[in-house]
């Protein structure tokens, strides 16, 4: 019986090392599982999308399910999630969002790659109806849905992907203010970069609104009607687009018992296997062999994505 790899996560990541261990190995019978509804897209690209540069969502998509098994011999399951790893039975528990139906299935080699999930921030009305993240493609689909309806956004941080959107949604003709809890935006770029960035933003008719923090967002009947700062200044808006940044998707390595770090990214090994011989991690915490655990921090996957396909083979 051939060896079995099953892939937790279809986006890069996950299908990068699919691909590699299909390389070592023409023999080895590989299964990604992905929760969404898509695989291997460019979510980069979803502000672009939102904001109508980009017209069709599909032309974020590098290849999809049907030629992954056409082509590479890879089966990609969207609409299927993964609920529970069993490392001790070398199973997992997977649902078919679809049906509702969950079946078990057991692997050889395991690979995690669930990538990473917004940060959601303690304010009161965070979860009414009419707040947004921008996270995969079904969080565009939705958010540009709702900019087709309405005229006045607001966004809550102003990192890449934020800034990105308030370009693309102002471009398309909305009301775009963008609040920042840092003096300044994007606050590891040098002092007169952030100014010339807020300056450019400013002339294009985005307000600005840096050292703000939101105390609350306002809404009527559940659905969100408004941001109120913690100056206590009260602005209207149809739509909440949180950007505060990620935080890995570590819920099913802590389930399976995995070591993870403090800010709970998987800790792996020079060649990306976790604390468990057979499963590894590419997202993304490394442990420096001269550090104590306590001490380590996120890291981009790079390559590490390849490297823990060819490891696989082992």
């Amino acid at each position: 019986m051939a060896e079995k790899l099953i892939v937790i996560g279809g986006t890069a990541a996950g299908l990068s090392a699919a691909s590699r261990a299909r390389k070592e190995k023409p023999d080895m019978e590989i299964q990604v599982f992905e929760k969404s509804g898509f695989v291997s897209y460019g979510a980069c690209g979803l502000p672009y999308f939102v904001g109508g540069l980009i017209h069709d969502i599909n032309d974020l998509v590098a290849i999809n399910a049907e030629s992954l098994k056409n082509m590479r011999n890879i089966s990609a399951w969207i609409h299927h999630e993964v609920l529970l790893i069993d490392p001790e039975k070398k199973e997992v528990s997977v649902k078919n969002l679809d049906t509702d139906q969950v079946s078990i299935h057991s692997y050889d080699k395991l690979v995690i790659a669930t990538g990473a999930v917004p940060v959601v921030p303690p304010i009161p009305g965070i979860h009414s109806d009419g707040v947004y993240y921008l996270r995969n493609m079904e969080d565009g689909i939705r958010l540009k849905a709702a900019a087709r309806e309405h005229g006045r956004v607001c966004i809550i941080g102003g990192g890449a992907i934020g800034l990105e959107a308030a370009e693309e949604l102002r471009n398309a003709g909305l009301s775009v203010s963008v609040y920042e809890q840092f003096p300044r935006l994007l606050p590891f770029l040098d002092n007169a970069f952030s100014q010339a960035l807020e300056d450019t933003l400013i002339k294009h008719g985005i307000n600005v609104h840096t050292g703000t923090q939101i105390a609350e967002i306002l809404s009527e009947n559940g659905k969100a009607s408004g941001i109120r700062t913690a100056f206590g200044e009260i602005e209207p808006s149809d739509i909440i687009l949180v950007s505060a940044g990620v935080k890995p998707a570590g819920a099913l390595a802590e389930q399976a018992g995995l070591a993870l770090g403090l800010k709970g990214g998987i800790i792996v090994d020079d060649e990306m296997r976790t604390s468990h011989k057979d499963i590894w991690g590419l997202r993304r915490l490394r442990a420096d062999e001269e550090q104590d655990y306590r001490k380590t921090s996120l890291r981009p996957p790079g390559h590490n994505r390849q490297q823990a396909g060819a490891h696989c083979r082992r």
